[in-house]
């Protein structure tokens, strides 16, 4: 009995600690009201944590209606920062924010989240244009963690299942608005989960986001956890290999003739 306290001692200290910590990163929480005054700024600049964390302002902006401020930290360095506040200027464009959030160079007060929200606060983009029913947008080169990309010779058996030309490739060295208006033009993306799947989930596209065959279960379920946390969002699915992307491909779409070149 002894025991069985500990651990159950052990799991709520485990859980307070994890709750503290988030009280104390202070990157969301409380009433959107309470966010008017602040300065916002993302924990890291890549694009994916830019696309997540801006469009949770945008929701707050739009929430409040009120115009919140955004900023980059200084320690950057003046380069990065311009590069990085011309990408936040593209960002707001894309969503048509411009009016909504204002780029400032001031001391960040909180924090925005890594991860897409899950509560319902995310903010939808409607296409300007209908999709192509064949083209699929793909990216494979994730740049944060290459570690977790496929091999080429697992992309090569990926975009086998598609007939030439119907894949478009999406990312560098395309600009972020080419790959957005290449992603609004497709069906679905296939791919990492990175920025362009942040882009296109954004954009309600089916995504199939590929996570690496781990070496047993757990480490394989661990993945997919990360991958769930990461990539939350409605319609988007999980697959390790080429079979795996052809039945989930066969189980979202009512197979209309373009998607049906599958190797037997």
């Amino acid at each position: 009995m002894k025991a069985v306290s500990l651990i159950k001692t052990d799991v709520v200290a485990t859980v307070r600690g994890k709750f503290e910590c988030v009280l104390r990163r202070r990157d969301w929480g409380g009433p959107p009201e309470s966010a008017i005054d602040d300065v916002f700024g993302a924990r890291y600049p890549s694009l994916g944590d830019l696309w997540v964390g801006l469009s949770h302002l945008i929701w707050l902006a739009r929430r409040t209606g009120r115009r919140l401020k955004f900023s980059f930290d200084p320690s950057l360095g003046p380069e990065l920062v311009n590069e990085k506040e011309a990408l936040a200027f593209e960002i707001l464009q894309l969503f048509n924010a411009q009016r909504e959030v204002q780029v400032v160079r001031e001391n960040i007060a909180r924090l925005l989240p890594v991860h897409p929200p899950r509560n319902g606060r995310s903010v939808w983009i409607n296409s300007c244009c209908s999709s192509d029913g064949g083209l699929v947008a793909h990216q494979f080169d994730g740049i944060s963690r290459p570690d977790l990309n496929p091999s080429f010779e697992e992309i090569s058996s990926f975009l086998s299942l598609f007939n030439e030309g119907q894949a478009v490739r999406v990312g560098l060295p395309k600009t972020l608005s080419e790959s957005f208006h290449l992603i609004e033009q497709a069906r679905l993306f296939i791919g990492v989960s990175s920025g362009m799947s942040h882009v296109a989930a954004s954009l309600r596209k089916p995504c199939f986001i590929y996570f690496k065959p781990g070496r047993n279960t757990r480490s394989r379920m661990q993945d997919y956890a990360r991958l769930k946390r990461w990539h939350p969002y409605p319609g988007t699915k999980f697959f390790s290999s080429a079979q795996g992307l052809k039945r989930l491909m066969d189980g979202t779409f009512a197979a209309p003739a373009q998607f049906r070149r599958f190797p037997r």
